[in-house]
């Protein structure tokens, strides 16, 4: 749920100057090693509390004679062994609002769980089955908080991919300040989507709900309009490999409250929120839920 009562002070420009990466033992050490190779970023703070494990090898950049070593100190000579940057590490859990970070010009998150949100954090990223959601909502409150998990399709090469295609991104400048300035978040397939092609893709924007689908009523117009003139298919976690789908009948939807009771009559019984994202198909358009979750 998003809370619109604490402001944000909006940024005019932003820097690379100094970042800083929360959680680096799977998503995110691709994430801060991908970083460090688009030779924008001179100074990086790495904030991880763990000593890498052999369970974390499976989706990791951390190789076997690593295990034992602290997570931060293994990635900070990772990325020194090929880049100038200064790494800079933190070795304690972060904790929102009580942790402090020194002075940097962004901070990304890349833990595995889903927190309330006050202010510190610029970009939230992650992996959502098939899917890398980038998302600058800064300001969020959330009734539970929950660990993710990474669909089983996914292997190491495919997340250090959604890696590659997050620095990408959020290192064109025009396109993270836009998404800080919104208070948005873009969804990615890990698949399908050509991350050159900014048409590909599809920016989402919250708005305060109650729902378990906070983007829907930017989705609404697109979903009536084509629910009055065919069915439309839902799937929930992806298409590929859906945990459940759902059909919804030509002309179902008739008001806002048809269209959040219908789908989520497709969620399972927990705590998430979910995240439509309406895609083109060949004959129209489905609906694929994604669940609003971390990757561990």
């Amino acid at each position: 749920m998003l809370k619109t009562k604490v402001k944000v002070k909006e940024r005019k420009s932003i820097s690379y100057d100094t970042i800083a990466v929360i959680g680096n033992g799977s998503f995110g050490g691709f994430f801060a090693d991908s970083m460090a190779r688009t030779e924008k970023v001179k100074k990086m703070i790495l904030v991880d509390y763990d000593v890498i494990k052999k369970k974390n090898l499976r989706n990791s950049i951390f190789t076997e004679n690593q295990i034992g070593t602290n997570k931060n100190i293994a990635l900070k000579d990772m990325i020194q062994s090929h880049s100038n940057i200064e790494v800079v590490t933190i070795h304690s859990e972060y904790l929102e609002g009580k942790t402090m970070i020194p002075e940097c010009n962004l901070v990304f998150d890349c833990r595995d769980y889903v927190y309330d949100r006050y202010g510190q954090i610029d970009c939230r990223l992650y992996i959502s089955q098939e899917y890398l959601i980038i998302d600058c909502r800064r300001i969020m409150v959330h009734d539970f908080t929950y660990e993710g998990n990474y669909g089983s399709v996914l292997k190491k090469l495919d997340i250090a991919h959604a890696a590659i295609m997050a620095a990408h991104k959020v290192s064109n400048k025009q396109f993270l300040e836009n998404l800080i300035k919104k208070q948005g978040m873009e969804s990615l397939d890990l698949y399908h989507r050509d991350p050159e092609n900014e048409n590909e893709c599809d920016i989402l924007f919250d708005n305060p709900s109650i729902s378990r689908i906070p983007n829907l009523s930017d989705n609404f117009s697109t979903l009536i309009r084509t629910n009055e003139i065919s069915t439309i298919k839902v799937y929930l976690k992806s298409k590929r490999h859906p945990i459940n789908k759902r059909i919804l009948k030509k002309g179902i939807i008739k008001t806002y409250n048809d269209a959040l009771i219908e789908l989520c009559k497709a969620l399972p019984n927990d705590c998430k929120n979910y995240i439509i994202r309406i895609e083109e198909v060949k004959g129209g358009k489905i609906i694929i839920l994604i669940p609003e979750s971390g990757g561990a």
